[in-house]
């Protein structure tokens, strides 16, 4: 509302001075510059004189153009002194910006809530080299997330037009991590309904919900509380195989992590079979899985399966051999 209100009263001058020219125009029949000369001079009460002669109609027209410019000039700059001072210009000038850079987004990630599972999953994100819009209401829970690559707006997620503003249309994917169930199904129908292509990752307190975030768009359910039991379970059981999918499945491990290479048209091992590609001899990882384009799963596939287009390979191996790993096979 405020930016509304100090975009208007910017415009008034401007109007002023439009008006004020056309009028000259029009009572005496001047020419555009000397009415706009006229006009500057009124307004601002320079008072260089009379450009021509004026009319008895150009002078009541002048008196009123001259408390009009007085009236005008003394409430704009009061009021623009007033927002300096309160901070709202400061204010106004950071959404203006922030608006511009969001304008710009493309393959960004959007996490609805900033609680602990929104901002572990922004934290993740961000190691992996990605922009991340976090949107919350609490503007201080935002604060907790300080990062380059982290654009925080306080606001509500539910908002179709909030979503939009932070380019979700644009969107690599989308988290709903809100506090409550409710929310976050109602969150992923909005989101399904205004980009039928984005990936959208819920969260699900309740095992009842989990089906029902499915059924509202959802491509991944997570239930924390599902996951955390299983995980302690197996600390318990296979303490020894959890620390090894732990150490892989974290971003920031410098060892050993688990990435998947889309396997795009053009691709040097497409077509052929894994035998003849040698990946493990090569690089020395490890081909967990292989995701058909029909979202068909092989796990540990074997050397005569040959990957296509569209196919995703899910790979075990250091840092620096993955890295070398994708930039080979994506070479024709």
């Amino acid at each position: 509302m405020k930016a509304r209100y100090v975009a208007a009263l910017l415009a008034f001058p401007c109007v002023l001075l439009a008006g004020g020219t056309a009028g000259y125009m029009l009572v005496e029949g001047w020419s555009f510059a000397d009415a706009l000369y006229m006009t500057v001079i009124t307004v601002t009460t320079v008072g260089y004189g009379e450009t021509h002669p004026l009319s008895a109609a150009g002078r009541w027209f002048t008196m009123a153009l001259a408390l009009g410019g007085i009236f005008t000039l003394f409430f704009t700059t009061s009021t623009v002194i007033a927002l300096a001072l309160s901070g709202d210009l400061a204010r106004l000038a950071r959404r203006f910006l922030m608006d511009r850079k969001l304008s710009k987004l493309n393959d960004h990630v959007i996490v609805c809530g900033s609680g602990r599972m929104g901002r572990l999953v922004a934290q993740a994100l961000v190691k992996s080299g990605l922009t991340v819009v976090l949107v919350d209401l609490d503007e201080k829970a935002l604060g907790a997330l300080q990062s380059p690559s982290v654009i925080a707006i306080a606001g509500d997620a539910s908002s179709d037009e909030l979503l939009t503003k932070v380019g979700i249309t644009r969107a690599r994917a989308f988290v709903a991590a809100l506090g409550g169930d409710a929310d976050n199904v109602f969150l992923t129908l909005s989101a399904r309904a205004l980009n039928p292509d984005l990936f959208i990752v819920a969260r699900a307190v309740e095992e009842a919900t989990e089906a029902k975030l499915a059924r509202a768009g959802a491509n991944r359910v997570v239930a924390p509380f599902s996951v955390g039991g299983y995980v302690a379970a197996n600390a318990i059981l296979h303490p020894t195989v959890l620390d090894s999918l732990d150490l892989a499945q974290r971003t920031g491990h410098l060892e050993v992590q688990v990435e998947e290479v889309f396997l795009r048209r053009g691709c040097a091992v497409c077509g052929r079979p894994l035998r003849e590609s040698r990946l493990r001899e090569k690089f020395g990882v490890l081909i967990v899985a292989l995701r058909r384009a029909n979202s068909e799963v092989v796990f540990n596939p074997p050397d005569d399966m040959a990957p296509a287009e569209n196919d995703t390979l899910v790979v075990m191996g250091r840092r620096a051999e993955l890295d070398r790993l994708e930039r080979s096979i994506m070479v024709p």
